[in-house]
């Protein structure tokens, strides 16, 4: 028998990867403040922990989900940007990651697994440097 009207079950061994999002949360709040104008940055909310339907996947992925897209995009001036894939000081990339990894690295796109927001910063701040930009913030 199926859950009640208006209940949902998680499939048995979806898995749910919430040990990333105080990581995720700290690193947006970081890069809104330091990120200097015109740059901006996005969350790709792409997550598949195991909560998503087939039908509601299904959809997603032909609405152009990419299961394995980094986490973020930073947006940079002169039509340049660079992905950020956010992981716990022990998590391994997925395999969907890393095809997603190695096809933004064929096209150029600058691509790195950070694993603390300190990481987030030394990165945000290497890719706007060569734009003669400077972060806004500094984590103390």
């Amino acid at each position: 028998m199926g859950a009640p009207p208006g209940t949902w079950k998680r499939p048995a061994g979806a898995r749910i990867h919430q040990k990333e999002t105080p990581l995720h949360i700290a690193s947006a709040t970081f890069l809104r403040h330091a990120l200097p104008p015109p740059c901006r940055f996005l969350h790709v909310p792409n997550e598949d922990d195991g909560m998503l339907s087939k039908e509601q996947r299904s959809k997603r992925i032909a609405m152009g989900m990419w299961p394995g897209a980094a986490d973020l995009l930073i947006m940079m001036p002169k039509a340049r940007g660079g992905w950020i894939e956010l992981k716990t000081k022990t998590g391994p990339q997925q395999d969907n990651q890393i095809e997603f990894e190695r096809a933004a690295q064929l096209l150029g796109w600058p691509y790195e697994i950070c694993r603390s927001v300190e990481e987030v910063a030394a990165t945000a701040e290497r890719w706007i440097a060569p734009l003669g930009l400077k972060l806004r913030a500094r984590i103390t």
